[in-house]
């Protein structure tokens, strides 16, 4: 892997802003809502009404637009976490994927079969998640998550930060679930996850130093 350049870097920021663009959402508030009332469905509503929200795949249309699109997609990493997709879904993300030729994909522990089996063949990496969303799983319920993700052939790794550790200033304990798991997926790679809005500035400090 590498970093991304300038241009690139511009590309995929313009693909972002073509894809809100397409549903009239700009840099105002205002303008993710449809107009004052109406109807939605067989409903009468009152008050504001959200748009509907541009999706991966809105992303991965206008991508593959560009010039450089198979460049730039082998530098992305392709991620579907929604826990109500079906497997008909995944497998519309995953064929997506291949024919981006996407640097990786992350999916839930559900469907990491699934996803090893349609990208069987090509380069791209499969990651999934352990204590994904919130965290708060015991460290051995996050272990044994990575130990089966890991016999399932997992490229990466992707593990939710315990935010009441961090709070309680349990960084000893921190410490000790990252690197137990490391030791777990050996030279394979593990991020970690932060939920940021949950904290104050030196909380995220601290957190980062925790991750190193």
């Amino acid at each position: 892997d590498r970093p991304l350049n300038a241009k690139e870097l511009v590309d995929i920021e313009e693909s972002v802003i073509e894809t809100y663009k397409e549903k009239g959402i700009t840099t105002n508030k205002e303008s993710i809502f449809e107009k004052e009332g109406g109807k939605v469905g067989n409903k009468l509503t009152l008050g504001k009404i959200k748009k509907k929200m541009p999706t991966l795949s809105d992303f991965q249309r206008i991508l593959a637009s560009k010039k450089n699109s198979k460049e730039l997609a082998s530098l992305i990493n392709y991620t579907n976490l929604n826990n109500i997709i079906t497997e008909s879904e995944m497998k519309e993300f995953l064929n997506k994927a291949k024919e981006m030729n996407f640097n990786s994909v992350v999916v839930s522990p559900t469907y990491v079969s699934l996803a090893k089996e349609i990208l069987e063949g090509t380069d791209i990496k499969v990651g999934s998640v352990i204590g994904f969303p919130l965290g708060f799983e015991d460290t051995e319920s996050k272990i044994a998550s990575a130990k089966s993700l890991n016999e399932k052939g997992v490229d990466e790794f992707e593990v939710v930060l315990n935010i009441s550790y961090l709070k309680d200033e349990k960084y000893d304990l921190l410490e000790n679930e990252i690197r137990q798991i490391k030791e777990v997926i050996g030279d394979k790679i593990l991020k970690v996850v932060i939920e940021t809005k949950a904290l104050e500035d030196y909380e995220k400090a601290n957190a980062a130093k925790v991750a190193e």
